[in-house]
């Protein structure tokens, strides 16, 4: 008879209501699933271009200087600004030149003095180094010295000589050039300093050139006046002739040339200019900028950001047209069944003690099975995948069996023998061989846990077989089967979905647990699992959900394989020699 344990039985949970997820609460387990089976190939794909992308970005970066100045364009810049500089100064220069001479060719032509005969002139040109006055060679000394210096200080002393210094327009001339100079000479040293005092030369020699024109008048006035005081000298074959109008006009048109070139060379200083001005004053490399620069890596990180976006668009795609399983909440809103245990890490090579890192699923499971009190529980574990069917069953009994629980469990899937394989045990003969007749229960039930300190017996799926009792021939069996079980304090019986209902017949009013898995079994079908059990009246207990890699089963013939190797060595299915076993086996594959 059962007995019953010392712990306080605790009240059931409540049943969730059967209420499926809609809006955007389906659509985001929907996304979170799609991101789910992205994440290998978002892997694979940051590995192959996320380093290039990086490298294209973080190199660019690291070497590129936001206030770099290209030298070659500098000195271009300042070799234009150099070049026009001192073209202005040539042109302002000939236009002060052509100035004084279209003022001297327009007092000639203006003053009385030029009306003389060309006799007259040629006289005075050819007498007037004859001259023995002291002001008249004074005046000539000095407007030689300025022809030849060209400085301002020449020009002023060509100013200050008596015959020209009285006059009103001389002494504004002279002040003004004087000005000019001293503001050139103030400027400071550096590289714009020719660039500033080029319009101050210009202007200066404008000045000089028109104090030297009248300082030139003037003396030929003054040799003028001595020559007409003194006898008149033999008449000379060659003369010079005398200023007219088109000379003037020539002059003139000369002057108005001379200007225009100011006016362009002026304009193409200030281009120059400018443009070194706004150079160095942004500081900035003329090279190509920094988003041209990191154009590579930025194409390498669309590229990248591309891939994942549509390799996640299509897995989205998928998942909304097939909706698969995402969390505990949708699997209890959708069959109304609460969600025991979600199985998020567990080994995949083998039946060996599960050792979490945290919470472990199966002792939650197994408590949930066991919260009654009763020491006599029988537990149906279905489900639509075989495999995962017989994984969680065999956590389930090792974890009863480690809370020293006798633990029968008992494989229903001839087709599949996921149990046998997941223990890595013989599959046959079994429950199937049992139930016909050909054996006793205690004849195909053996040991799989006692060389670990596990009290497990399992009883495998047996043979595929067509003469599986009915009637009064399978209540004979079910009593058997009941009273063989008696002896057990946990029953598990794995049991895929196509076999629950021949399952059920055998142990009655048994708990069942759905187990589904994560982002494989689709939401329509879970659905219609869990409703199908409800409809035909049975105890759904629950639901586990499997999130961790499928479990690496060997197949038919490797099973065989290392039951033969068992065979005779490994007394009651020793765990650590079946996985000696498997390791040696996979070594020599």
């Amino acid at each position: 008879m059962p007995t019953q344990s010392s712990t306080p039985s605790r009240p059931p949970r409540p049943t969730p209501p059967v209420a499926p997820l809609v809006g955007t609460e389906w659509l985001g387990a929907r996304a979170s699933l799609a991101a789910r089976r992205i994440r290998r190939f978002a892997r694979v794909w940051a590995f192959v271009l996320g380093p290039l992308a990086l490298a294209a970005v973080v190199i660019p970066l690291a070497t590129y200087d936001p206030v770099a100045i290209d030298r070659s364009e500098r000195d271009r810049l300042r070799a234009d600004t150099v070049r026009t500089a001192a073209r202005l100064a040539a042109a302002e220069g000939a236009v002060a030149q052509a100035d004084s001479l279209f003022v001297a060719a327009s007092s000639a032509l203006a003053s009385p003095a030029r009306t003389r005969p060309p006799q007259r002139a040629t006289q005075q040109a050819t007498t007037a180094r004859e001259v023995d006055d002291p002001l008249i060679r004074s005046l000539e000394a000095a407007i030689r010295e300025a022809r030849r210096l060209r400085t301002p200080a020449a020009w002023l002393a060509v100013a200050s000589e008596r015959p020209v210094s009285g006059g009103p327009r001389m002494r504004a001339l002279a002040d003004s050039l004087a000005d000019y100079a001293r503001q050139r000479d103030a400027l400071p040293s550096g590289p714009m300093r020719e660039q500033r005092a080029a319009p101050l030369s210009a202007t200066i020699n404008r000045l000089g050139y028109t104090i030297l024109a009248i300082a030139e008048n003037r003396h030929e006035d003054m040799v003028a006046e001595f020559l007409a005081s003194a006898p008149s000298p033999a008449p000379v074959a060659d003369e010079a002739p005398v200023a007219s109008s088109a000379d003037t006009a020539a002059l003139g048109a000369r002057l108005r040339a001379a200007q225009d070139t100011v006016a362009a060379v002026h304009t193409a200083h200030a281009t120059a200019v400018s443009a070194l001005a706004a150079f160095e004053a942004n500081g900035a490399s003329t090279g190509p900028p920094l988003l041209v620069t990191l154009t590579p890596g930025l194409i390498l990180l669309g590229v990248l950001a591309g891939g994942i976006f549509v390799r996640f668009s299509i897995a989205l795609n998928g998942e909304i047209k097939r909706p698969t399983l995402s969390t505990a909440l949708e699997a209890e809103r959708s069959i109304g069944a609460t969600v025991l245990a979600t199985v998020k890490h567990a080994p995949n090579d083998g039946p060996a003690r599960f050792r979490p890192g945290g919470v472990d699923p199966f002792r939650m499971l197994y408590l949930g099975l066991t919260s009654t009190g009763t020491r006599a529980r029988t537990t149906i574990i279905t489900g639509s995948d075989p495999e995962i069917v017989a994984a969680v069953s065999a956590r389930l009994a090792i974890s009863a069996a480690a809370d020293h629980r006798t633990t029968l469990i008992a494989g229903f899937d001839p087709g599949n023998i996921a149990l046998a394989r997941t223990f890595r045990g013989r599959p046959e003969p079994g429950l199937t061989d049992a139930l016909a007749g050909s054996f006793k229960w205690r004849e195909v039930a053996f040991a799989v846990g006692s060389s670990d300190g596990l009290p497990i017996t399992m009883i495998p799926a047996g043979t595929e077989r067509d003469d599986l009792p009915v009637g009064e021939a399978l209540a004979e069996r079910r009593d058997d089967l009941t009273k063989f079980r008696d002896s057990f304090e946990l029953t598990i019986l794995s049991v895929p979905a196509p076999y629950l209902d021949q399952a059920i017949e055998l142990v009655e009013s048994s708990p069942i647990v759905l187990c589904a898995t994560v982002g494989d079994t689709t939401v329509d079908a879970f659905t219609a699992e869990g409703m199908a059990i409800k409809a035909a009246g049975r105890r759904l207990h629950g639901t586990v959900l499997w999130d961790a890699p499928r479990p690496m089963l060997p197949t038919r013939a490797q099973l065989a394989a290392l039951v033969s190797k068992q065979k005779g060595r490994t007394p009651g299915g020793s765990f650590a020699a079946v996985q000696r076993a498997i390791s040696g086996e996979q070594k020599r594959h």
